[in-house]
């Protein structure tokens, strides 16, 4: 009740449940992630069936040392609502092309790596929700000739939806992963802290902007980026996003990772 007649008395705050009536406009993180696989890589509180596909394109140059590295990847994705709180996602590189311009160059084309998730809301309260979820990571076969990673993440994600026009969402997450082959495992452990703000203005419009790092997977700092999505929809069903991860620190070197996805929902 107090909260009914502070939202009344408070101009531009909206108490409900965050997920409740979300049409075919993209949520959540920005979707263009930094690692193979999207491992370590935010995902949406709020949980729908739709079915998606896109286009990515990762880039390194680093003409001191010559040394390039390009992968242009094609994707498609999907999800399933089991029901109002479970979400199971998964997402297939059907397409990569791998290569590294150096001394010795190297090049790949063929699939490329398959993500298979859940997410499952377990807290909801006035305008936020609280999630928890996971996915596996399994490599292309052709990519690697000795050694094959498999990554693992769980996280725990948060959205707030309390101000008009503004989505706030955050996520905490930690991964593994390991080679299989006949060389060493390698096995790593990585943490990543996400937080962002989606500004929707109205129906046809969206701004994201989030702030995100990694750490452990390749040194203690693998990235600090800063990540910007443009999100369009029909206010129904259909959805598109342009979206950038730039990093600025760490040890990863790529100047940039842009991907433009396409997606329809279902329900």
């Amino acid at each position: 009740m107090r909260m009914a007649l502070f939202a009344l008395l408070v101009p531009g705050l909206a108490w409900a449940d965050p997920c409740a009536d979300l049409d075919g406009m993209p949520d959540g993180p920005v979707t263009a992630g930094l690692f193979n696989g999207d491992l370590l890589r935010a995902h949406r509180v709020c949980g729908r069936t739709e079915v998606g596909t896109f286009g990515s394109a990762y880039l390194v140059m680093d003409t001191d040392n010559f040394y390039g590295h390009i992968v242009a990847s094609g994707f498609l994705d999907g999800s399933l609502a089991v029901d109002e709180d479970t979400e199971v996602f998964a997402r297939l590189e059907l397409a990569r092309y791998d290569s590294v311009i150096a001394p010795f160059p190297d090049a790949y084309f063929g699939t490329g790596f398959t993500a298979v998730g859940v997410s499952r809301r377990v807290r909801t309260t006035d305008s936020s929700s609280l999630a928890v979820n996971g996915k596996v990571v399994l490599p292309t076969t052709g990519l690697y000739r000795n050694a094959w990673p498999f990554g693992f993440d769980a996280g725990l994600a948060a959205v707030y939806a309390g101000v008009s026009r503004i989505r706030v969402h955050a996520q905490l997450t930690a991964a593994f992963e390991v080679a299989a082959g006949a060389g060493p495992a390698s096995p790593v452990l990585g943490v990543s802290p996400t937080v962002g703000a989606q500004w929707r203005p109205g129906r046809a419009f969206a701004l994201v902007l989030d702030l995100t790092s990694s750490h452990g997977m390749t040194d203690e700092v693998d990235y600090v980026a800063g990540a910007l999505a443009l999100r369009f929809s029909d206010g129904k069903r259909f959805g598109m996003e342009l979206g950038a991860s730039v990093p600025f620190a760490g040890r990863e070197r790529a100047l940039a990772t842009v991907d433009l996805r396409l997606s329809a929902r279902v329900r």
